[in-house]
């Protein structure tokens, strides 16, 4: 690239934090800032698909904008898609609820597919909150497999008296509201306090079955979360007695201080994870033996506290969104020959703009 071109700052900011993600987003992301996209004009965009049918957005057809899906509407995100917001709100803002997320599945049988190449989504920056990536409520559902959510940034020369949150990647709030999350990455917004990488409440449903989660887990108001896999950077932060966090694999719990420290693994994986739980206010840890599990104390441990939540029996089924759009599990097999046909997909993809580049 030129060293001479000159990024925009907005724009600066999210690569800081996307340093940690593969080359390929890092790319994309500077290709569609230094190119204008139709679109991008002094209104703000809006789509919204809500007549009841199946539709897919694409990335090369729309400047920054917002995506809202309703009334039993289905949208595939499709391939190549990085989803900035528009510029966010007037300053007199004060509340989070009130600086709309860049997607908003909003009702019951309405349905969103965020799997490709490449499919990323910002949330809005503003000088007190972050804007949320995505947002699940009202008893919609969604499919998030490969690609990445981010929260909005507040500004870096926001006076850090005013305590300003980052924006968090998804929210899935509501009864009956569901996500899967199959390998995303989810990165709350910069801020005085960092995004969450996922916020469930209100008696909402996620299933995380893979995925890397660089920022907090937050679960309150009735929230359930049940996890089959995953990499989990931060703590998760479960919020009352309703709300619910589940492992499923071979774990115990070790009480650590204010903390349960979660350890053991997942099915079908023999890497020993750690993951750091805040269960508060009569919150639910909850862990089920799946296969064979032999988990001796290791050695250097703390000894379990017996006042720890054991490994459970149960075998509570979590739900799962099932509408006739939603990706079929694949074999593992599958999924390393989809890994690796992306990449090659990738490969060609920064070859083509390298040579493209050249002629500017």
């Amino acid at each position: 690239f030129n060293a001479s071109i000159q990024l925009p700052r907005t724009t600066m900011m999210k690569i800081s934090k996307l340093s940690r993600l593969s080359t390929g987003f890092i790319v994309w992301r500077i290709i569609l800032d230094r190119f204008p996209q139709a679109g991008a004009q002094d209104d703000i965009p809006e789509i919204v698909y809500n007549d009841g049918g199946f539709h897919v957005y694409k990335a090369a057809d729309q400047g920054p904008t917002y995506i809202d899906v309703s009334n039993s509407t289905s949208l595939d995100i499709a391939s190549f898609t990085i989803l900035d917001a528009p510029e966010c709100c007037s300053e007199d803002v004060v509340d989070e609820d009130s600086i709309r997320p860049t997607i908003r599945v909003m009702d019951e049988g309405s349905f969103l597919n965020f799997d490709g190449e490449m499919t990323f989504a910002f949330g809005s920056n503003h000088s007190v909150y972050g804007g949320t990536a995505m947002q699940i409520s009202g008893g919609a559902s969604a499919y998030l497999g490969v690609g990445a959510l981010q929260g909005g940034d507040v500004p870096l020369e926001t006076n850090d008296e005013d305590f300003p949150d980052g924006g968090n990647a998804l929210a899935v709030q509501g009864v009956n509201s569901m996500a899967t999350i199959n390998g995303t990455t989810l990165i709350g917004g910069e801020g005085y306090y960092p995004g969450h990488s996922l916020y469930v409440r209100h008696n909402a449903n996620v299933t995380i079955l893979a995925g890397d989660f660089q920022d907090t887990i937050y679960i309150d108001t009735g929230g359930k979360v049940y996890v089959k896999g995953g990499n989990f950077r931060r703590r998760i932060v479960v919020v009352g007695s309703e709300s619910r966090i589940q492992f499923l694999g071979c774990f115990r719990s070790i009480f650590n201080g204010l903390r349960e420290e979660v350890i053991g693994t997942f099915e079908g994986s023999e890497t020993t994870v750690r993951i750091e739980v805040y269960p508060t206010q009569n919150a639910i840890l909850d862990l089920v033996e799946v296969g064979e599990c032999e988990l001796p104390p290791q050695s250097g441990s703390p000894t379990p506290n017996p006042g720890t939540r054991p490994i459970s029996s149960s075998s509570t089924t979590p739900p799962t969104p099932e509408p006739t759009m939603m990706p079929v599990t694949n074999s593992g097999i599958e999924v390393l020959g989809k890994v690796l046909c992306r990449r090659c997909a990738l490969l060609a993809s920064l070859i083509f703009h390298e040579l493209l580049f050249s002629y500017f």
